[in-house]
């Protein structure tokens, strides 16, 4: 197992290769590098699987390199300060980040997770997270759904509703894609941070919706919605001042 640490601090990267070593020793190689140009040579010689890779360098960012970067297979783990816009970069992309300073296990279940993943689709995440960066802008934006055997660029305005079951969440597609349901392995909640700027309210514990898909709102007692595909959504009591609220002011 090859892994590049990529961070302008002694210090951390010193606590990362401790880390490292302590969870799989026997089995690594480990480089350094303390700048962006040092990154790039080390990628293309070292050839790592994958990437530690701080986002504030002295002499740009993560995503600087990850421009620069020669098109090979590697995975990414950003090591970071927080950032909320990274960090939801991160999530939409569904890109693995850790927080300083970084807590060994998950450090090894981030690097775990990683060495599972095909080469392909890490580049393609990778690619996809720095066109999320470089046009921040909410139109034709594009969200990272993992299955245990795909990985899918969803254009969130193709979706028209998400549901919770547990810690899984079913994403409801318009008829013109692929697939007409994506099940992803993390809660409604997470998705539900990510999505509500882009025009999705919760009307229930279970529902997430986008308004834009929405073709009738039953006001009453025990009111409901019509989606776009004819799916009939229950609104719960305390969501519907909320949602009455939110289509007034459309």
């Amino acid at each position: 197992m090859k892994i590049l640490i990529v961070d302008d601090e002694w210090g951390v990267r010193e606590a990362l290769r401790n880390m490292l070593k302590a969870h799989f020793s026997g089995k690594l190689e480990i480089e350094e590098a303390d700048n962006i140009y040092k990154a790039i040579e080390a990628t293309k010689i070292f050839k790592p699987e994958i990437i530690l890779l701080d986002i504030e360098l002295k002499d740009g960012t993560g995503f600087d390199f990850l421009q620069q970067a020669p098109p090979v297979g590697f995975a990414v783990i950003f090591i970071t300060a927080y950032s909320e816009y990274a960090i939801k970069a991160f999530k939409f992309n569904a890109i693995d980040y850790l927080l300083k300073p970084v807590d060994p296990i998950e450090l090894q279940q981030a690097v775990e997770q990683a060495l599972k993943s095909k080469p392909e689709h890490q580049r393609a995440q990778i690619d996809a997270l720095v066109s999320h960066l470089r046009k921040p802008s909410k139109a034709n934006k594009y969200i990272v759904l993992k299955t245990a055997e795909t990985i899918y660029f969803q254009d969130v305005s193709e979706v028209i509703r998400c549901e919770s079951s547990g810690n899984y969440t079913t994403f409801y597609l318009q008829a013109t894609q692929m697939v007409s349901k994506i099940v992803v392995s993390k809660p409604l909640k997470e998705y539900e941070e990510l999505l509500t700027p882009f025009g999705f309210f919760r009307i229930h514990q279970s529902h997430l919706i986008n308004l834009a898909c929405m073709r009738l709102f039953d006001k009453r007692e025990g009111g409901y919605v019509i989606m776009r595909n004819g799916e009939k959504i229950p609104v719960s009591s305390r969501r519907r001042e909320s949602l009455i609220g939110i289509l007034d002011a459309l």
